[in-house]
């Protein structure tokens, strides 16, 4: 009778060591997910970067145009400066794009999100 209980306490030691490593597996494995979406969305924000450089600097150079256009040609120093402005930017929005691939973009700084081992 006593080698029963015995047998039934340890199998409920088991069962209860079992059921804390699993728990434990299941928190790690939350936490290893929660740190692949953070590390992915922030990869995600990082190629956004580039439509909206994109859009921005194309919206400076529309509003440029439109201005020099409705002004009647360059007339005036300050139509100057921004005609000086719209041709850096219309001649080197290449540039951004450079900066951008060379600062953020995660494919050429290596950015890891998978851990070492797995």
């Amino acid at each position: 009778m006593r080698q029963r209980r015995r047998a039934s306490s340890n199998t409920l030691e088991l069962k209860q060591s079992h059921l804390s490593i699993d728990t434990e597996a299941a928190q790690s494995s939350d936490d290893w997910q929660a740190q692949i979406q953070t590390k992915f969305t922030k990869i995600a924000c990082l190629i956004s970067l580039y439509p909206v450089t994109l859009i921005v600097v194309n919206g400076f150079i529309t509003v440029g145009d439109l201005y020099m256009s409705a002004a009647g040609g360059v007339k005036s120093r300050s139509v100057y400066a921004l005609y000086c402005i719209y041709y850096f930017l219309y001649g080197g929005r290449g540039i951004f794009f450079a900066l951008l691939g060379i600062f953020v973009d995660p494919c050429l700084r290596r950015v890891s999100v998978w851990p070492a081992g797995g």
